[in-house]
């Protein structure tokens, strides 16, 4: 089975991250097309120093590309798409069947995207204040969404979202709890739109 994982994309030129940011991993870059998943842990594993291992049930595959993202934010998106669970204790790394939650200190979203009213997909973004995560599915939706202030309850957040090549771009859409982003993209073949659901961290 394929999987399409959040990830961080960061900005061109050196980005703007928040000093809170949870991510302290060593940012890391590159390319995996339809590997086993033990085969990305023992990249992990060689990248961070930490020794890994697996349960036997963790098993699958997945592509994903990375470009100068922690490699700490990586691991979390994959864990989390994969519906697998990281324990992390000094210098181990334990990677269960069981999910383990959304770690402290991460802001999680949802997102629907609709073409004509119904839903085509709800991929889940996991990111942090100030560092911007990205979704794509081929030949269906690409998404980057950037948080840039949390306070009070709310979230603002640049975004590009693109469904099927139509593309919407914004800054400083608010999003609660309460009340979801809702970003409209006209199209000849129909009326496309996507909702940011804040799930958790504001």
């Amino acid at each position: 089975m394929l999987f399409f994982v959040v990830l961080p994309l960061l900005a061109q030129t050196t980005p703007v991250q928040s000093t809170s940011s949870p991510y302290k991993g060593e940012q890391v870059s590159f390319e995996l097309t339809n590997v086993d998943i033990k085969d990305f842990f023992e990249l992990i594993g060689s990248i961070s120093g930490l020794d890994v291992t697996l349960e036997k049930e963790v098993r699958g595959s997945l592509s994903l590309f990375v470009k100068d993202a922690p490699w700490d934010q990586t691991l979390d998106s994959v864990a989390n798409n994969q519906q697998i669970g990281i324990q992390r204790q000094g210098n181990s790394l334990r990677v269960t069947s069981k999910p383990q939650g959304i770690p402290q200190g991460r802001i999680v979203f949802d997102m629907d995207l609709l073409q004509d009213g119904l839903l085509l997909a709800r991929p889940r973004l996991i990111t942090a204040e100030g560092i911007p995560a990205i979704v794509v599915r081929e030949n269906l939706y690409r998404l980057k969404v950037t948080p840039t202030k949390v306070a009070g309850g709310k979230v603002e957040v640049d975004y590009e979202v693109n469904i099927k090549g139509k593309t919407a771009t914004g800054k400083s859409l608010v999003v609660t709890k309460e009340a979801a982003g809702t970003i409209a993209l006209d199209a000849p073949d129909g009326a496309y739109a996507a909702r940011i659901i804040l799930l958790s961290g504001a």
